[in-house]
């Protein structure tokens, strides 16, 4: 078994005989899991506080607009929690093996391999992003998951990786993936 080494505290990877794996983990600071989990709970009152509105007196449209109200705050529960799981539990998984490659987003776990032949990958390129705008602000959020700074093209559709990597990890990930890439081709 090979030693394990790091690019930053966030990620790690091995060189293995017949396969390299990479670890990006989604840690962060302690003071931001607190403040989203503060959120999570503060949330989850909010939505326990507007079930416990339906069953009072209320008129009907009063009632009705509560109920639709709650479809919006389900959605942003889930989005908050899953953002919470993946900050406490989650990492991503890549893995070159015998002319595959494969990515996995990983929460205790659980999670969805996804496996591309090593042939029909393109170089890992790293996503242009303009630095002022709204979506690369919101991208780079903690309370979000998302923030792909890498991807390749696989048989003409874009995948991403490497989620909310700074500037140096993300151009160090690259150099390592694409020396693999070409590893593992020949």
């Amino acid at each position: 078994m090979s030693q394990v080494k790091f690019i930053s505290d966030r990620i790690s990877y091995q060189n293995h005989p017949d396969s390299f794996s990479v670890v990006i983990s989604g840690k962060i600071e302690r003071w931001k899991e607190s403040a989203l989990l503060a959120w999570v709970v503060a949330w989850t009152a909010c939505g326990a506080f507007f079930v416990y509105e339906l069953t009072t007196d209320l008129p009907s449209e009063t009632k009705m607009g509560i109920f639709i109200l709650l479809f919006f705050w389900l959605y942003f529960e889930i989005r908050v929690g899953r953002a919470l799981l993946w900050r406490l539990f989650g990492f991503e998984q890549i893995r070159f093996k015998e002319g595959q490659f494969s990515i996995k987003r990983n929460i205790k776990g659980y999670g969805k391999r996804r496996d591309y032949f090593v042939e029909n990958i393109t170089s890992f390129q790293i996503v242009d992003r303009a630095t002022r705008s709204i979506v690369a602000s919101m991208e780079e959020s903690f309370w979000v998951v998302g923030g792909e700074r890498l991807y390749f093209d696989h048989l003409g559709k874009k995948v991403g990786l490497g989620m909310q990597l700074s500037e140096a990890e993300t151009k160090k990930l690259q150099e390592l993936l694409n020396k693999q890439l070409k590893k593992f081709r020949s």
